[in-house]
């Protein structure tokens, strides 16, 4: 899934530190309810410099691979429907952007389980 957000100068300006965007919400290779919630200019002090993101999805156990700005990581066994503390990634620039645009890219991996169904994913 591509989750585009144009704009840079703009979510940098009306979004600063801990302040959070919402994705809408998406399904992963037919799984769930996921969405983002994306920190622009970080959650709190220590993200300074950088975005920060959560994945959110209630009852999931998943890995998932996740790109923005030109950055990307893996990440495993995802639970409790978020990446835990949270992943932080380059803050959005025109050097790492395209178009004026942020793009969070995520590809779901491998799903451990659902609720308390196990999946061989």
């Amino acid at each position: 899934v591509v989750w585009r957000i144009a704009g840079v100068a703009r979510l940098l300006r009306d979004y600063p530190r801990g302040q959070m965007l919402a994705s809408p919400d998406f399904s992963l290779r037919g799984v769930g309810r996921w969405y983002f919630e994306l920190y622009p200019n970080g959650k709190n002090e220590d993200h300074e410099g950088y975005l920060f993101i959560h994945c959110r999805n209630p009852g999931v156990r998943a890995t998932l691979k996740l790109s923005i700005c030109g950055a990307t990581t893996l990440l495993g066994e995802l639970t409790y429907g978020s990446f835990g503390h949270g992943t932080h990634f380059p803050k959005p620039c025109s050097s790492n952007t395209e178009g004026d645009a942020v793009e969070v890219r995520a590809e779901l991996i491998k799903v451990c389980w659902v609720g308390s169904v196990a999946s061989a994913g």
